[in-house]
Protein backbone atom coordinates (compact mmCIF):
# COMPACT_ATOMS: atom_id res chain seq x y z
CA UNK A 1 0.00 0.00 0.00
CA UNK A 2 2.82 2.41 0.80
CA UNK A 3 4.29 1.77 -2.66
CA UNK A 4 0.96 2.73 -4.27
CA UNK A 5 0.78 5.92 -2.21
CA UNK A 6 4.32 6.86 -3.20
CA UNK A 7 3.41 6.32 -6.86
CA UNK A 8 0.34 8.54 -6.50
CA UNK A 9 2.34 11.25 -4.78
CA UNK A 10 4.94 11.14 -7.56
CA UNK A 11 2.21 11.43 -10.23
CA UNK A 12 0.70 14.41 -8.40
CA UNK A 13 4.12 16.07 -8.14
CA UNK A 14 4.69 15.62 -11.88
CA UNK A 15 1.23 17.00 -12.68
CA UNK A 16 1.85 19.99 -10.42
CA UNK A 17 5.23 20.67 -12.01
CA UNK A 18 3.59 20.59 -15.46
CA UNK A 19 0.85 22.93 -14.24
CA UNK A 20 3.44 25.32 -12.84
CA UNK A 21 5.37 25.24 -16.11
CA UNK A 22 2.18 25.99 -18.07
CA UNK A 23 1.47 28.85 -15.68
CA UNK A 24 4.95 30.31 -16.11
CA UNK A 25 4.57 30.15 -19.89
CA UNK A 26 1.09 31.65 -19.99
CA UNK A 27 1.16 33.86 -16.89
CA UNK A 28 1.14 37.07 -18.89
CA UNK A 29 -1.99 36.14 -20.85
CA UNK A 30 -4.21 34.85 -18.05
CA UNK A 31 -7.57 36.53 -18.31
CA UNK A 32 -9.01 36.57 -14.81
CA UNK A 33 -12.43 37.68 -16.15
CA UNK A 34 -12.91 34.54 -18.24
CA UNK A 35 -14.58 31.27 -17.31
CA UNK A 36 -11.19 29.96 -16.28
CA UNK A 37 -11.05 32.24 -13.20
CA UNK A 38 -10.97 29.30 -10.83
CA UNK A 39 -8.38 27.45 -12.90
CA UNK A 40 -6.18 30.53 -13.02
CA UNK A 41 -6.57 31.06 -9.27
CA UNK A 42 -5.80 27.39 -8.68
CA UNK A 43 -2.63 27.67 -10.74
CA UNK A 44 -1.61 30.81 -8.86
CA UNK A 45 -1.95 28.97 -5.55
CA UNK A 46 -0.11 25.91 -6.84
CA UNK A 47 2.68 28.15 -8.14
CA UNK A 48 2.99 29.42 -4.57
CA UNK A 49 3.17 25.83 -3.29
CA UNK A 50 -0.29 25.85 -1.69
CA UNK A 51 -1.29 22.41 -2.83
CA UNK A 52 -4.77 20.96 -3.37
CA UNK A 53 -4.22 18.20 -0.80
CA UNK A 54 -4.45 20.75 2.05
CA UNK A 55 -7.78 21.84 3.53
CA UNK A 56 -6.51 25.40 3.46
CA UNK A 57 -6.29 25.24 -0.33
CA UNK A 58 -10.05 24.68 -0.75
CA UNK A 59 -10.85 27.27 1.89
CA UNK A 60 -8.48 29.79 0.30
CA UNK A 61 -9.96 29.20 -3.16
CA UNK A 62 -13.45 29.80 -1.80
CA UNK A 63 -12.47 32.84 0.31
CA UNK A 64 -10.63 34.57 -2.55
CA UNK A 65 -13.51 33.84 -4.92
CA UNK A 66 -15.98 35.37 -2.45
CA UNK A 67 -13.76 38.39 -1.87
CA UNK A 68 -13.56 39.04 -5.60
CA UNK A 69 -17.18 38.40 -6.45
CA UNK A 70 -19.08 39.61 -3.37
CA UNK A 71 -16.84 42.56 -2.39
CA UNK A 72 -16.97 41.55 1.29
CA UNK A 73 -14.43 41.61 4.12
CA UNK A 74 -12.14 38.74 5.05
CA UNK A 75 -14.03 37.89 8.26
CA UNK A 76 -17.30 37.63 6.36
CA UNK A 77 -15.61 35.47 3.72
CA UNK A 78 -14.39 33.15 6.52
CA UNK A 79 -17.98 32.93 7.80
CA UNK A 80 -19.30 32.05 4.34
CA UNK A 81 -16.59 29.42 3.88
CA UNK A 82 -17.36 27.96 7.31
CA UNK A 83 -21.02 27.69 6.40
CA UNK A 84 -20.26 26.08 3.03
CA UNK A 85 -17.77 23.55 4.42
CA UNK A 86 -19.72 22.97 7.65
CA UNK A 87 -16.87 24.00 9.95
CA UNK A 88 -16.18 26.95 12.26
CA UNK A 89 -14.76 30.20 10.93
CA UNK A 90 -11.64 29.85 13.07
CA UNK A 91 -11.05 26.42 11.50
CA UNK A 92 -11.10 28.06 8.06
CA UNK A 93 -8.71 30.77 9.23
CA UNK A 94 -6.29 28.31 10.87
CA UNK A 95 -6.30 25.93 7.88
CA UNK A 96 -5.51 28.81 5.53
CA UNK A 97 -2.75 29.94 7.86
CA UNK A 98 -1.28 26.41 7.94
CA UNK A 99 -1.37 26.17 4.14
CA UNK A 100 0.39 29.53 3.82
CA UNK A 101 3.03 28.59 6.39
CA UNK A 102 3.59 25.26 4.64
CA UNK A 103 4.18 27.03 1.35
CA UNK A 104 7.08 28.94 2.88
CA UNK A 105 9.02 25.69 3.06
CA UNK A 106 9.69 26.35 -0.61
CA UNK A 107 12.60 28.72 -1.01
CA UNK A 108 11.13 30.44 -4.08
CA UNK A 109 7.97 31.39 -2.16
CA UNK A 110 9.98 32.53 0.86
CA UNK A 111 12.24 34.62 -1.35
CA UNK A 112 9.28 36.27 -3.06
CA UNK A 113 7.02 36.87 -0.05
CA UNK A 114 9.33 36.53 2.93
CA UNK A 115 9.80 40.28 3.14
CA UNK A 116 6.13 40.60 4.10
CA UNK A 117 6.52 38.27 7.07
CA UNK A 118 6.50 39.65 10.58
CA UNK A 119 10.01 40.16 11.92
CA UNK A 120 8.87 38.84 15.30
CA UNK A 121 7.02 35.66 14.32
CA UNK A 122 8.49 35.16 10.85
CA UNK A 123 4.98 34.51 9.55
CA UNK A 124 2.81 36.35 7.06
CA UNK A 125 -0.76 37.16 8.01
CA UNK A 126 -3.65 35.62 6.09
CA UNK A 127 -4.93 39.11 5.30
CA UNK A 128 -1.62 40.23 3.81
CA UNK A 129 -1.21 37.02 1.79
CA UNK A 130 -4.76 37.14 0.43
CA UNK A 131 -4.41 40.82 -0.42
CA UNK A 132 -1.20 40.08 -2.37
CA UNK A 133 -2.98 37.34 -4.36
CA UNK A 134 -5.92 39.64 -5.11
CA UNK A 135 -3.54 42.42 -6.13
CA UNK A 136 -1.82 40.05 -8.56
CA UNK A 137 -5.20 39.05 -9.98
CA UNK A 138 -6.10 42.70 -10.52
CA UNK A 139 -2.71 43.30 -12.16
CA UNK A 140 -3.39 40.41 -14.56
CA UNK A 141 -6.61 42.10 -15.63
CA UNK A 142 -4.77 45.21 -16.80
Amino acid sequence: MAYTQIGCVKKIQIALEKAILRLEISHKIIDMESKSDKNALSLMLIERRILPNKKGYAYLMFVIDRLLSDKIGLSEAYEKAAKKFNVRANTVEKSISNAIEGSFGSMSVAEKYGKYASPVSGKITNKKYVSMIIEEIHNCKK
